[in-house]
């Protein structure tokens, strides 16, 4: 009897375990929505995905945003302003960079099994990346070179001389930040090339979410909140 209990106690571990041996085997993980696969990297004691993701459910144009946004999840691809999904994906911007969301669409957009991170989430990974002290819980630029760390694929970020990423820690964490760019509260699509920027889950007040930053201009990281009209990129980090 002793020696059932002992292996089944083996097997449930196991069980537990095998979403953990599955990334540390294959590093992807695939989004049976729409069958998307994503690298995948473990940044401290979380699994993020390390591509911005893709699903995309519908698609807007871009334009003056009404207060119906605040309310209504919507999907973007840069530079795109039709509403047809196949031609959304057909893009080259889709392709590389993924989906823009407001902040109603990116709480409810990540798979089952991950979620949109939360403020003190995105903090544990900029600690695990060597950033420290009151910096974590500062506004604005923080941290050193952790927004290099973070950054990936020197080809597609546009520096115009304003920053050269250290050579030595470009890319280094795994997490390949492309930049995405972001749509602004004005309606229009804005920095494709100079910054990467993504939702947090964390309200700061009513209309108003944090998000985190990686640009040309700071080898830092950026935190900070925005309109919940905007719409930016989305990572995703598993729920285990």
């Amino acid at each position: 009897m002793r020696m059932n209990l002992k292996i089944i106690i083996v097997v449930l571990i196991f069980l537990l375990f095998i979403p953990f041996l599955h990334i540390s085997a294959q590093e992807t993980f695939t989004d049976m929505r729409d069958n998307s696969t994503y690298k995948v990297v473990v940044i401290g004691k979380k699994v993020w995905m390390a591509e911005n993701l893709r699903y995309l459910p519908s698609v807007s144009p871009s334009g003056d945003l009404s207060e119906e946004e605040y309310y209504t999840p919507k999907y973007y691809v840069y530079g795109y302003d039709g509403n047809s999904v196949k031609e959304a994906k057909a893009t080259e911007i889709y392709k590389t960079y993924g989906v823009l969301y407001n902040i109603k669409a990116a709480k409810n957009v990540c798979p089952a099994g991950w979620h949109l991170p939360r403020d003190s989430e995105w903090k544990n990974l900029e600690k695990s990346l060597g950033m420290k002290g009151k910096q974590i819980k500062e506004i604005g630029n923080r941290g050193i070179d952790q927004g290099s760390r973070m950054a990936g694929d020197t080809s597609l970020w546009f520096s115009y001389g304003k920053v050269k990423f250290k050579g030595g820690v470009f890319g280094t964490s795994g997490f390949m930040a492309l930049p995405a760019g972001f749509l602004g509260s004005n309606g229009k699509f804005l920095n494709l090339g100079t910054k990467a920027c993504f939702w947090t889950a964390t309200e700061y007040c009513d209309g108003n979410t944090y998000f985190r930053s990686v640009g040309i201009n700071s080898l830092s990281v950026y935190r900070n909140n925005d309109d919940d009209r905007c719409a930016m990129s989305v990572r995703c980090v598993r729920d285990w």
